[in-house]
């Protein structure tokens, strides 16, 4: 996988496959906005994520079938 495709599945899946401050400055560039740290336990904010990504997840997904 590339880096940019293990930062889509952690953002999406909210399992840390690379490292955190990377993912952190994803997460803001994909929201378009500054995200303060305990954000990121609140539930609201990776529902938005997973809405944000889903066409690209589904595209990783797919590249990846046989």
């Amino acid at each position: 996988m590339t880096k940019h495709e293990l930062l889509v599945m952690s953002a999406y899946t909210s399992y840390l496959f690379c490292e955190a401050d990377e993912l952190h400055k994803f997460i803001e560039e994909t929201l378009g906005r500054p995200v303060l740290t305990h954000e990121l336990s609140e539930k609201e904010i990776w529902v938005k994520l997973r809405d944000k990504l889903r066409s690209e997840i589904n595209k990783i997904i797919e590249e990846a079938q046989p």
